[in-house]
């Protein structure tokens, strides 16, 4: 398998984790993780898997398998000291199977990405949609600024209902409430073309 990457699911995983707890150097993780996963129905309809790992360098003996919380899980194992490495390859080799059947029955049920999904969902709080006056701030401030646009046209308003007044023949000064109506009004109509453009633009 010179040169190969292996065809199988997910070896590092728990090579990776079984490595680090009873004291293997973590560094081999990257050749023992080389192999390849088999599956094939038995005569009698039974699913038969097995796990090739060509390249698993472990040991159970020097190393870091002589610190104290290694020994320890090596010792649980009745897996400590000489002449048990053959046994601690085998129970690498069981640790690689037993992830390949997790992950293969996972992906085949859908339940990896279902649970992916649950676990994106329950960590991302949901957004609230802002209030409707920051809504509206946002939108002026891009498409309609209040302050520049409403100054002119509450000169356009004040010229229009003056020049009105003016042509009725009126002395006095148009009063408030018609140049207020007059503004409303006028910013308004301005309001409602500036948006219509903006969605003739999106088409």
């Amino acid at each position: 398998m010179n040169g190969g990457i292996g065809v199988q699911g997910h070896y590092a995983n728990g090579l990776a984790a079984l490595f680090i707890a009873t004291g293997q150097d973590a560094a081999c993780v990257s050749e023992a993780s080389v192999g390849m996963t088999r599956m094939e129905m038995t005569v009698d309809g039974s699913l038969y898997t097995s796990v090739t790992l060509p390249n698993v360098i472990v040991g159970t003996v020097g190393g870091g398998t002589g610190l104290p919380s290694q020994r320890a899980c090596l010792e649980m194992m009745g897996l400590a000291g000489e002449g048990k490495v053959n046994a601690f390859a085998e129970v690498t080799a069981a640790v690689a199977l037993a992830g390949e059947l997790s992950i293969i029955g996972a992906l085949s049920a859908g339940d990896f990405a279902r649970r992916i999904n649950a676990w994106r969902a329950a960590a991302t709080p949901p957004r609230r949609p802002p209030p409707m006056p920051n809504k509206w701030w946002v939108y002026q401030g891009e498409r309609f600024p209040v302050v520049a646009h409403g100054a002119l046209i509450a000169a356009f308003s004040l010229s229009a209902v003056c020049f009105s007044a003016l042509l009725r023949g009126a002395a006095a000064f148009p009063p408030l409430r018609t140049l207020l109506v007059a503004f409303v009004s006028s910013f308004t109509f301005f309001l409602q073309l500036a948006h219509r453009r903006r969605i003739q633009g999106l088409r």
